[in-house]
């Protein structure tokens, strides 16, 4: 049975919408891409004036830290697509070795909210689920930051369950995440996702989470970023603040770490899928705030701006539009649109659309 999002400010979010709509809709063309999997294609894809050069989508303001457009980023990304489809990577799910309850493990994490430097961090085991393992910087377990009931509270709002609203809140949102838009690129065969929680900010800033594409490369240099592990990264500082707010970041990074599985699209598309995924998970965190600015309600859709744009927009209108697209065909056609891997852009999205009956012109 087709999942359905349960939202009862429908009207509210397609008026809304609309207005986004009434403004200049972003011309297509035709034009040749590689295909993620099996070579190249020729597809319609939007003609927009993107700006894929700064480090990072999301500024500290925002609380998203993953970075998909830097050209370290997309580089990170071309070489796991490339070994995805050289067949380099464990087909299967498999059990792994799962080390005890308080093993400590030294990983490689970002340095600072913004910083591309990393920096080798101490962590120990603190819980195992089915689906991820936690893992906590053993600083923060020391100074009191994450305590026995933080980690037990987590648990309660990532793995047991989500909101009444959500599509099912009999399960928390790694379930939801994955039934809908399907499973992490699984890096390592365990199957398992490995969440690291340390002190991004290491004491400032407000990013309380991320992904990292250079974790999906094998065999990482030692000198470099990466894991070759599926990791999310949450805050165990500000982000133990507000467990309700960490989950809601939990699900927008994760939906980042499963879309990796598939190659990230453009910025506006990626961000978008990642927004529905906390409203599908029973969150409304956001507003629809542009909808009262005139120049805002005009911009071409897929329009994203560095950091998002002013006041978080973009975000605003990535997660309104997916929303829309939701009500209109059902929360599992979003999946089906992220997982395109021949087709990106706006022309991913209609290839959806019309197998549905529907189509982004209407």
């Amino acid at each position: 049975m087709r999942a359905t999002l349960h939202n009862t400010a429908s009207f509210a979010l397609i008026a809304a919408l609309l207005l986004v709509l009434s403004g200049p809709k972003p011309a297509f063309a035709a034009e040749s891409d590689p295909d993620p999997v099996s070579g190249r294609s020729v597809h319609l894809t939007p003609q927009l004036d993107l700006d894929l050069s700064h480090p990072g989508h999301g500024s500290a303001e925002h609380f998203c830290g993953t970075d998909m457009t830097s050209p370290s980023a997309r580089a990170s990304v071309e070489s796991y697509l490339a070994a995805k489809r050289a067949g380099l990577y464990p087909s299967a799910r498999k059990g792994g070795y799962t080390p005890d309850i308080g093993a400590e493990q030294e990983f490689k994490v970002r340095e600072g909210s913004t910083n591309s430097a990393f920096m080798l961090l101490n962590f120990r085991l603190v819980d195992t689920t089915s689906l991820y393992n936690l893992w906590v910087e053993v600083a923060e377990i020391t100074n009191g930051n994450v305590s026995t009931s933080d980690i037990s509270s987590l648990k309660s709002v990532i793995h047991d369950s989500t909101p009444s609203r959500s599509i099912n809140p009999s399960q928390g949102l790694f379930a939801n995440n994955n039934d809908v838009f399907g499973l992490p690129p699984n890096i390592d065969g365990d199957g398992i996702v490995d969440v690291l929680m340390y002190d991004i900010g290491r004491g400032s800033g407000s990013t309380l989470g991320y992904v990292s594409s250079a974790d999906a490369v094998l065999n990482p240099p030692a000198d470099q970023m990466g894991n070759g592990r599926d990791i999310l990264y949450l805050d165990s500082d500000q982000g133990t603040s507000n467990l309700a707010t960490l989950a809601v970041i939990a699900a927008h990074e994760y939906a980042h770490l499963i879309h990796l599985s598939y190659g990230w699209d453009t910025t506006f598309v990626t961000e978008g899928y990642a927004e529905y995924a906390m409203v599908m998970n029973g969150y409304y965190w956001r507003g629809v705030n542009f909808t009262n600015s005139i120049t805002e309600t005009t911009q071409p859709l897929f329009t994203w701006r560095d950091g998002g744009g002013p006041g978080a927009m973009d975000y605003e209108r990535g997660g309104l539009f997916f929303t829309f697209l939701a009500e209109r065909v059902g929360t599992m056609a979003i999946g089906q649109m992220m997982q395109g891997l021949k087709k990106k852009g706006g022309a991913g999205i209609d290839s959806v659309l019309t197998m549905h009956g529907e189509n982004l012109s209407d």
